[in-house]
């Protein structure tokens, strides 16, 4: 789970989008419980103008514990 979540983030920072978000959704299925790859889920979703989504990804990191996902909250969902 954590190479699909790393993949991701690389392909995230290529500018990769649209494949870095089939990584992280193997990542969210094998692992649903795992708040970091929601949270960057949400970015990912940002990026590709899916805001609404983008923050329920985000909230879910948050209610999974991963508390860095709250900055992204208070930026971009108010």
């Amino acid at each position: 789970m954590i190479c699909y979540v790393r993949r991701a983030d690389t392909k995230r920072k290529l500018k990769n989008y649209t494949s870095a978000l089939v990584d992280i959704q193997n990542a969210i299925s094998i692992a649903p419980n795992y708040g970091e790859s929601y949270s960057l889920k949400g970015s990912l979703e940002y990026l590709t103008n899916k805001k609404n989504t983008a923050c329920e990804s985000w909230e879910k990191a948050v209610k999974l514990g991963f508390s860095d996902a709250k900055e992204f909250l208070n930026t971009y969902c108010q």
